[in-house]
């Protein structure tokens, strides 16, 4: 499954990630990242990139998967400084 070689990368790269075991529609694991205070999201796109979500702005970006951590690092630092 890609999406958990996504959450692999993320963790390899310092941020915590969650990944739901059982089937769950999309909002309600949109809503399951809010109540945890997630500040993005990150689901598969298509041929191997991904969508990361700034919950804050609800802005998109597809990026490659080698630019997953470095985008979501961004992110992160940009909201917390």
């Amino acid at each position: 499954d890609a999406s958990l070689g996504f959450v692999q990368l993320l963790r390899d790269g310092g941020l915590a990630a969650e990944y739901s075991l059982t089937p769950t529609k999309a909002d309600k694991q949109f809503k399951r990242a809010i109540e945890l205070g997630s500040l993005v999201t990150v689901r598969c796109g298509q041929n191997g990139s991904c969508i990361v979500k700034n919950l804050a702005t609800r802005k998109e970006t597809e990026v490659p998967a080698k630019a997953l951590v470095s985008e979501v690092l961004a992110l992160v630092t940009h909201r917390t400084t």
